[in-house]
């Protein structure tokens, strides 16, 4: 992860953009500080689309993460999360942050980051002017997803109408999540077979 000024950027800032619907707790809210990232940032909905930070409005539904573990032993959680309120300011001084996969984001030096050290793996918040770069002992940013674009092709429609009508998801306490497709040998598996090759998906026939 690499940290820098960000001098020639677009400084037009994004600030306060969401909060989530939990109670409050002792401490610092999120949302009683100027969290900003500029207008280009993506954030992803809760229809699973990804929306530029610039075109979100009130009222719109986004995925959010707990900002405190709720449990003893427990962890964060990934929550449907409302936006209310919206407004916009400039910033100067803002830092590009550019993670190991390539990804870039703009943001001012208060923003918070869920990170944790590279030796720990106790995550915690972290503002952007407090992230360490790769050369000196990294932080570690807890980066959930990677954007993606959506596929309107008639191939991403065919898989789509077969996982809805004959798909599942497994989420088993010895493996990672993983979504299934349940089909006798006909037609229809082949087809899905063949799309999810040509869309580089890896499969385990069974």
């Amino acid at each position: 992860m690499e940290v820098k000024q960000a001098h020639d950027v677009e400084q037009y800032i994004f600030s306060r953009w969401i909060e989530e619907e939990l109670k409050p707790r002792e401490g610092i809210h999120l949302s009683d500080l100027d969290l900003c990232l500029a207008p280009q940032t993506r954030v992803l909905k809760a229809d699973l689309t990804w929306c530029p930070l610039g075109d979100i409005k009130v009222g719109d539904s986004l995925i959010g993460i707990d900002e405190h573990i709720l449990a003893p032993k427990g962890r964060r959680k990934m929550r449907e999360s409302r936006v209310l309120s919206v407004r916009r300011r400039i910033a100067e001084g803002c830092f590009k942050v550019v993670a190991s996969n390539g990804i870039e984001v703009i943001a001012t030096p208060e923003h918070l980051w869920l990170t944790s050290a590279r030796t720990q793996s106790v995550t915690g918040w972290r503002s952007t002017d407090k992230l360490v770069p790769t050369h000196g002992g990294s932080s570690q940013l807890a980066y959930a997803l990677t954007p993606w674009d959506t596929d309107l092709s008639w191939e991403a429609g065919y898989l789509a109408a077969a996982f809805d009508g004959e798909g599942h998801v497994s989420n088993l306490p010895t493996s990672s999540p993983q979504i299934g497709f349940a089909q006798r040998p006909n037609e229809m598996l082949e087809t899905t077979r063949t799309l999810l090759g040509q869309k580089r998906c890896s499969e385990d026939c069974t």
